[in-house]
């Protein structure tokens, strides 16, 4: 079975989904045409045509799988609302077996034909658009609106006829204008991707680069205390704010020089673990792209002893036992990392836990 995590809204590479007049429809699934066997009445006769976006649940405290596949099928595009997830929660036919929250198979093939229109769509606008890289600013599928959305510099409802008629057929897709062009946004990528030296000179140093796009920009993440960064970055490679969106932490956290955790393990009754199958694992705060531990194994060694050089910064540690396939915690500390020195970490298993498979 191949369970997919659902990915968040937007997806990084842009492409998100839609069912435009005249595009390919399915029947909207209707939880109470299915079999309900053992479904209580009051959840299997949930009335289909109920308003989606009607959310019972604001304010209630819901079971975290149920608020959960309310919160993913919102993501997906699928019907959200609390009477239907419950009574799709409550029938026998329902399964996790295409996304990790329960569908009902009738939802499956739509969600499945759905995106098979799309992919059919995002295919022939990829196929329009070589030969038009200087006027085409990318596409993505918007999984909530149910289409396929192209980017034009210009004319974007004549390039939509040129894609409908490469399709043969009407389809989800929607055209929209934007300033610049999915080309110029990864050749300014490519420019600070092979400058990051210079970066130095200005007190910052990258975290990341790469097009977005949805907001129609190049966006470069940055740590640096230096509040004149932004102007100088935009100066420096000679274009706008709006072509070139810089996140700085303002700290500079990941210019200042690393710490290290000396940490001991002891067990509850206060003893050295001997031989074990423990994992090491972190993680910060704050996630902004500092990192620990680099080049540092994740075993813990038979004295329960450890050093793990560290950015400067809050850090929770913990030792982790393999349960079944998944790795549980089993013992934690948090610990303030001083920017160039060593601090001590003392981390207690938890009673019970085992340190072999």
């Amino acid at each position: 079975m191949n369970v997919v995590r659902a990915p968040a809204l937007l997806l990084a590479l842009a492409m998100l989904f839609v069912a435009c007049s005249g595009g390919p429809r399915v029947a909207p699934t209707d939880a109470s045409a299915a079999p309900s066997t053992g479904a209580p009445p009051s959840a299997a006769s949930a009335d289909p045509s109920a308003d989606p976006s009607a959310d019972p649940s604001a304010g209630a405290s819901l079971d975290p799988a149920i608020a959960y596949a309310i919160s993913q099928r919102k993501q997906f595009g699928l019907r959200s609302d609390l009477a239907w997830v419950l009574a799709v929660a409550a029938n026998p036919n329902a399964r996790m077996g295409m996304l990790d929250f329960l569908m009902l198979p009738q939802e499956e093939v739509e969600f499945s034909q759905r995106h098979a229109d799309f992919d059919a769509v995002a295919a022939a606008v990829q196929a329009y658009a070589v030969g038009r890289e200087d006027v085409f600013g990318g596409l993505y599928k918007d999984q909530v609106d149910h289409t396929v959305v192209a980017l034009w510099t210009t004319d974007p409802l004549l390039h939509r006829l040129g894609i409908l008629k490469q399709l043969h057929a009407s389809g989800p897709l929607d055209v929209r204008q934007v300033k610049y062009s999915e080309k110029q946004l990864r050749d300014l990528q490519d420019r600070i991707s092979s400058d990051w030296d210079w970066l130095r000179g200005i007190d910052a140093r990258a975290t990341g680069v790469g097009a977005d796009i949805l907001i129609n920009a190049t966006v470069l993440s940055i740590s640096s205390a230096n509040p004149a960064a932004t102007s100088l970055i935009l100066t420096h490679y000679g274009v706008p704010g709006d072509m070139l969106h810089v996140d700085s932490d303002r700290s500079g956290i990941l210019l200042q020089p690393r710490g290290t955790i000396e940490g001991t393990m002891r067990t509850s009754d206060g003893k050295a673990p001997g031989e074990n199958a423990l994992n090491l694992n972190w993680k910060p705060d704050i996630n902004d792209g500092r990192d620990c531990g680099f080049g540092t194994g994740l075993g813990l060694a038979p004295d329960g002893t450890f050093k793990l050089p560290c950015a400067p910064g809050g850090w929770t540690i913990s030792l982790q036992a393999l349960s079944g396939e998944n790795w549980t915690d089993v013992g934690s500390a948090h610990v303030v990392v001083p920017p160039g020195d060593t601090i001590k970490l003392l981390i207690t298993l938890q009673p019970g836990a085992k340190l072999n498979p």
